[in-house]
């Protein structure tokens, strides 16, 4: 066999077992690098852990997906993408502590949040409790609003640009549920 034929056939063997898709573990769950999301292909950003209580009990794991992936907190919450924030749950959360905890997220993200009070109350009523590998997916859609689906149902869409800004502020605003998520959706 001649060089070159060695060359590609070693080619093809290595591209046959490549990954088809390569995907990042947090906190024992695995997310795919990329997803396709409304007909754009997305990158993850980063995955964090969502902790509560001073005992800093795992509630979340968060990943964050973008077509433009970035460092800067405040370019990701502002630019026009379709982003999609994606949280799978390691523990069980009753719909109120869910709600009470969105609720007090859009309050510290928003500008002014009576602007945006309607769309948050949409989308608590949407929610439900959670359990362990359940999930809650926010996608933001530029000039759509957010849809919201739980488990992989979509419930609704609502919101404008200042809606979408206030959602992806509430994990990487200045005052995140925990710095240590913030970061890890930063990919830092």
């Amino acid at each position: 066999m001649k060089r070159g034929t060695w060359a590609l056939a070693l080619a093809l063997v290595m591209v046959a077992v490549s990954p088809v898709s390569a995907s990042q573990t947090v906190g024992g769950v695995t997310m795919p690098d990329r997803i396709t999301a409304f007909g754009t292909e997305l990158t993850l950003n980063g995955m964090g852990i969502r902790q509560a209580t001073f005992l800093r009990v795992d509630v979340y794991v968060a990943g964050l997906y973008v077509e433009e992936p970035s460092e800067n907190a405040e370019f990701l919450i502002s630019s026009e993408q379709v982003k999609v924030m994606r949280l799978e749950f390691v523990r069980s959360v009753s719909e109120s502590d869910m709600a009470e905890a969105l609720e007090e997220g859009f309050q510290s993200s928003a500008e002014d949040y009576a602007a945006i009070q309607y769309d948050v109350e949409r989308v608590i009523g949407w929610l439900s409790s959670f359990s362990s590998g359940d999930t809650l997916t926010f996608s933001y859609l530029p000039g759509r609003g957010v849809q919201v689906a739980v488990n992989g149902e979509t419930r609704g869409i609502t919101g404008d640009e200042a809606f979408g800004r206030a959602l992806i502020g509430i994990w990487l605003g200045d005052d995140p549920p925990n710095e240590r998520l913030k970061r890890g959706l930063l990919g830092l």
